[in-house]
């Protein structure tokens, strides 16, 4: 008897692998924006994007489609906090050689 491929609906949550690329963590969320009445956007998680190896396209996994065909791609907010902890890691070294020149 062939195995199936047992898929879920679920989109994984951060940090979480998805069921396409094991050990492999999605590089961006992939959303569907729709403009409200009230001039508020709202976002619905409909799947995630991975970058290729040589950086020159993306892979993206849906588990809906938008009946307009619009995909928002946004960095993963754990990288985006990673980046600011890099930042912030560096900031007072730099504020330090601003004020009073480089560290001798």
């Amino acid at each position: 008897m062939a195995e199936q491929n047992q898929q879920t609906d679920q989109t994984p949550e951060e940090g979480e692998p998805h069921r396409g690329y094991p050990g492999k963590q999605p590089d961006y969320d992939a959303f569907h924006v729709r403009d409200g009445n009230n001039g508020k956007s709202y976002w619905n998680r409909v799947g995630i994007a991975y970058k290729h190896k040589d950086e020159k396209g993306l892979t993206i996994d849906l588990d809906s489609v938008p009946v307009d065909g619009k995909i928002t791609l946004r960095e993963r907010a754990e990288q985006i906090m990673d980046q600011r902890d890099k930042s912030q890691q560096t900031a007072p070294q730099q504020a330090q050689e601003r004020n009073h020149g480089p560290q001798r």
